[in-house]
């Protein structure tokens, strides 16, 4: 029978014993429970549970995925053993991952911890148990209500062709994420800086679980976007900025600044250095230096390379400006305001002694409606000019 008066140094004499006769914890045949030498290894795996609770007079079954809490003992050669108050102890391997635990400050006889229980030999009735398992369902159910506002580190292990592998870092605990191409920055990143971001811990928001994955689904995106009113509010208009390209058009070059941060140079605004070269083609990736001109609907910038004052620092719609007639359209005409202003009366608000007019001719007009980012002015007919 097994005797519950031994003394603290018996028991521990005794589980040396058994690991220095190379024997599992706890006798694999469960005899010294019973009066009888019954083998309940012959017994059938589904009355296993029935049976030991029957003559073990109470003592605790464990349950697989159950987390419970035990203190440490002892340390084996390879496992550290927890008592949890079942008959034999939680055994727990000595590993990369559970090692931290057991190794921190303050760690020794007696140490409480929440172990999960993930495996039972119901034959040997050996208990296998895991920490770590313990702290990942805690660090799953953050992730589960962590809020649109809220984000974690995440480490980025290696590229994909959909994006890049992951690891969520917590405290001790290592969960393995996706981030997908698309969520890993404000704009495309450039095939000649994806590798930049491997090796990095990056601040990320949690976008979603993949059940079919089992996997986090991690925004880069969305945390930078979180970052935007701070460096918006930042902005030095007299200060010179470096940034990269996203992408060109026929309206000029697209730029990020500071991850977050998205902006145009308008063709007329872009630099003799690269106008004196096809500036269309310029590739995405490339550092390129810019000024702030300009914060328009909320967050997006305009950029200028050429620091000259022009309408577009101070136009308001209902002001009178005295114009040139550059062409006529069908539908409507422009009207040039300054060297890099243009505007437009349209064909709705024409009259005919506009239509009469010829390319060069003045003519005052009346801002009715600007448009920053698409840098457009709709202008109508005006009788004076009032600068």
């Amino acid at each position: 029978m097994y005797s519950t008066e031994l003394s603290r140094d018996e028991i521990i004499a005794n589980v040396q014993r058994r690991i220095n006769n190379k024997s599992n914890i706890g006798d694999p045949t469960l005899a010294f429970l019973f009066d009888s030498d019954t083998d309940f290894r012959k017994r059938k795996a589904d009355k296993n549970t029935e049976l030991l609770e029957s003559f073990t007079n109470g003592i605790k079954h464990p349950v697989v995925g159950e987390v419970v809490n035990g203190s440490f003992f002892m340390k084996s050669s390879k496992e550290f053993l927890l008592d949890c108050g079942f008959k034999d102890f939680v055994r727990v391997p000595i590993n990369t991952q559970e090692n931290p635990f057991f190794t921190a400050e303050g760690v020794g006889y007696g140490t409480e911890f929440e172990v999960m229980v993930v495996g039972i030999n119901e034959n040997e009735f050996n208990i296998e148990g895991s920490v770590m398992a313990t702290m990942k369902l805690d660090a799953n159910n953050i992730l589960d209500s962590i809020q649109p506002d809220q984000y974690i580190t995440a480490k980025i292990d290696e590229i994909t062709s959909a994006g890049y592998n992951c690891t969520i870092i917590m405290d001790n605990v290592r969960i393995q994420a996706f981030l997908p191409q698309v969520l890993a920055g404000v704009n495309k990143i450039p095939d000649n800086k994806r590798a930049d971001l491997v090796g990095q811990e990056l601040e990320m928001c949690v976008e979603s679980f993949s059940s079919e994955k089992q996997t986090w689904i991690l925004s880069r995106r969305k945390y930078l976007n979180l970052l935007k009113p701070v460096y918006l509010a930042k902005i030095d208009f007299d200060n010179e900025y470096t940034g990269f390209v996203t992408g060109t058009s026929d309206y000029g070059i697209f730029v990020e600044l500071n991850e977050c941060l998205s902006g145009m140079i308008y063709h007329t605004n872009i630099g003799e250095e690269l106008t004196a070269t096809d500036w269309k083609k310029i590739a995405p990736g490339t550092e390129i230096k810019f000024y702030v001109k300009e914060i328009i609907k909320g967050d997006r910038l305009i950029l200028t390379q050429v620091k000259v004052d022009s309408l577009w620092s101070s136009i308001e719609v209902g002001t009178v400006y005295e114009g040139v007639i550059k062409d006529h359209k069908p539908f409507g005409t422009l009207i040039i305001l300054d060297h890099e202003t243009n505007g437009l009366i349209h064909s709705s608000v024409m009259n005919t002694k506009v239509a009469k007019l010829s390319p060069g001719d003045s003519i005052n007009v009346e801002v009715i409606e600007v448009d920053r980012y698409a840098r457009k002015i709709f202008l109508k007919k005006a009788k004076c000019v009032r600068k």
